[in-house]
Parts: structure tokens; sequence; C-alpha cells
């Protein structure tokens, strides 16, 4: 138990640790931020009479409210989670294709989550039992898929936007082996 422990408390160890925890700040204050600006900007389109978000009123819904703050804790773990992933998956190394592929990975299961919650709530709603109904695809409106698939490649590339700046300010040190 001692040696674990010991182990565990390695100055380089630790060291370590504290930047992955700064990159998963860095990138959780990116996405929790770019979730508001994605948030203000369907708020904006819905006050114009788009009905992108449940009302369309001009005035904020107590639900339009507390979907955004439920969003923002999603966005502050899956920003703080991309941000310590990514700091060990570029390394030392600027690898163009690992960098885009974190982000591309990310909001691809974020992205594909929320479509299948959709799905399901529509499928509940019609009593049919497969995603692969025609009717489900003919209701589906494309632009919901885009708007579910390019907010979450909004969130990753602005975290990731953030990391590399603040590591090429030094204030975030990569993975080294």
């Amino acid at each position: 138990m001692g040696k674990t422990i010991d182990r565990l408390l390695k100055p380089d160890l630790v060291r370590e640790r504290l930047e992955s925890l700064k990159a998963g700040v860095f990138a959780a204050i990116a996405v929790v931020c770019t979730h508001w600006l994605i948030s203000l900007l369907m708020w904006g389109f819905s006050s114009l009479g788009y009905n992108l978000e449940l009302g369309n009123s001009g005035f904020l819904t107590r639900f339009q409210v507390i979907n955004t703050l439920l969003g923002s804790t999603f966005a502050l773990f899956s920003g703080f989670l991309f941000g310590v992933t990514y700091r060990y998956i570029v390394r030392e190394d600027t690898n163009f294709h690992l960098e885009t592929g974190a982000i591309a990975a990310f909001a691809l299961v974020r992205g594909m989550a929320q479509l299948e919650v959709v799905s399901q709530n529509w499928l509940s709603d019609n009593q049919q039992s497969t995603l692969l109904s025609s009717l489900w695809f003919e209701k589906v409106n494309l632009s919901i898929i885009f708007l579910i698939f390019g907010e979450s490649f909004l969130w990753f590339a602005a975290a990731r936007l953030i990391l590399d700046w603040a590591m090429k300010q030094g204030w975030l040190k990569r993975f080294s082996q």
C-alpha cells in the first residue's frame, strides 16, 4: 500500500495530473461559453419567429432557461473530459489527423446520442417499432440533424482552439511520455 501511495505522489505524476486538470478546465470553459453563445443565437431566432425552441413569443420560457442550465452542466463535463483526453491524444507531436479526429469522435458520440433521444421520442409518440421506419425519415427535418451535429462539432472545435492557444502561450503543457 505504501508503494502505491508513493507512486501516486511522485512529483512528475502530480505535475502531469495538474496539467490535465488545467486542460480540462480550459476546455470546459470553452465548451460552456460556446453552449451559451449557441443558446443565445437560438433564443434570438426564436424571438424572430423561427420555432427552433419551444416558444416563439420573444421571451425566454422556463423550459428554455432550464434546458440551457442543464445543457451547461453537460457542456461542463463534456468539455472537461475532452480537454483531459485531448491533451493525452496530441502529446508532443502535431498530427492533424489526431487533433481533428478527437473533435470528430467526441462530436459524433454526442450527436448520435442526441439523435437517438430525438428518434426514440418520435417513435414512442408515433408508436413505431423501428428507427428505420420510412415515416421517421419523412418527419425528421434534416436541419435538426444538422443542428444536433453542428453544435457538437462547434463545442469541441472551440475547446481545441482554446487548448492549442493555451499550449502556444505556455499556460498549458503538452503531455510528455
